[in-house]
């Protein structure tokens, strides 16, 4: 009976302490080496946030053709769109808005 109680005590008390950990991981900003190699800018790591910012040439993303995100306050890509040329994104607007130049 006493073993019993002594390992729920010691699960609980592991189980605390990583759910006291993880807010003070998901407040730092995430590093490129997190990234998973996907074809989509979403949820990828950025290094401005809330900030609108242009990027180009991203591996099986949109031909490589640039394309307009916002980081999110958490440094990750929440909302993006595709441009359909090559080092013709320009954000605009005090950095509230994007164009597409061809």
């Amino acid at each position: 009976m006493k073993f019993a109680s002594l390992t729920t005590t010691v699960i609980s008390a592991a189980a605390m302490a990583g759910i006291a950990r993880a807010p003070a991981l998901a407040r730092s900003p995430p590093t490129i080496a997190d990234s998973d190699d996907t074809t989509s800018p979403i949820n990828r790591p950025c290094t401005r946030n809330n900030l609108v910012q242009c990027s180009t040439g991203m591996q099986g993303y949109n031909d490589g053709n640039d394309y307009r995100f916002f980081c999110g306050s958490d440094w990750r890509i929440i909302p993006y769109t595709s441009c359909s040329c090559k080092n013709c994104c320009k954000v605009i607007a005090d950095g509230n808005d994007f164009q597409c130049r061809n």
